[in-house]
């Protein structure tokens, strides 16, 4: 089992350790690595992690930028697959999945994720043409830009682009990007119900006027 884990300090040094050793800087964070080839996880030690774990194998690359909100029930399962997140980065229950070789989920800066979120970059099973004998369904990269609030109970799937300042609704399912940001999608599959908006962390109570 092999996992080298690089964790930059409050201090802004960097301390690398192994997978065994995570417990001394998360207790809330559980690495599980089951292969023999090298994989590199960076964390921020600021970072506070709440009921997560990784499954990282096959050479995986995960770095998960320093946040000042909670990352709750982030689970991760890769083989062989980057996942790259960038500060600030809030959940309450998020599965990541790079089965592949070579599949990656990029998620931008200042993202606030609520729970039953599935994002997956691959489809992990193969689908074959019948007239060939070829596999059809190779992975394909999810991008999220910089701040992307998505809702609850939302799947985004392989090839998926979410630019900047958008908004997913609850329970629905992504199967296409999207060019220009600021806008609300929702539905199944997924549409524009919104143009010109923004969005805050900020409590709904705390504005005066509404449109």
């Amino acid at each position: 089992m092999s996992c080298k884990i690089r964790i930059y300090n409050k201090s802004g040094g960097v301390v690398e350790i192994g997978s065994e050793d995570i417990k001394r800087f998360f207790t809330n964070l559980k690495v599980v690595s089951n292969s023999n080839d090298s994989n590199m996880l960076i964390l921020h030690e600021e970072t506070q992690f709440n009921s997560c774990t990784f499954n990282i194998n096959d050479g995986s690359v995960i770095e998960i930028g320093k946040s000042r909100y909670g990352i709750r029930n982030l689970i991760i399962h890769s083989n062989g697959g980057i996942v790259k997140i960038g500060q600030d980065f809030s959940c309450w229950g998020v599965n990541l999945r790079v089965q592949e070789k070579g599949s990656s989920i990029t998620i931008g800066n200042d993202c606030m994720f609520s729970n039953d979120i599935f994002i997956y970059a691959s489809d992990i099973h193969a689908i074959m043409r019948l007239s060939t004998g070829r596999v059809i369904n190779k992975n394909r990269p999810v991008v999220i830009d910089n701040h992307v609030w998505v809702g609850r109970n939302v799947s985004i799937l392989k090839g998926v682009y979410l630019p900047e300042n958008t908004v997913v609704g609850m329970g629905s399912v992504v199967t296409k990007g999207f060019k220009h940001g600021n806008i609300t999608v929702g539905g199944n599959p997924a549409r524009i119900l919104n143009t010109n908006v923004n969005w805050t962390r900020q409590h709904v109570d705390s504005f005066k006027e509404y449109e």
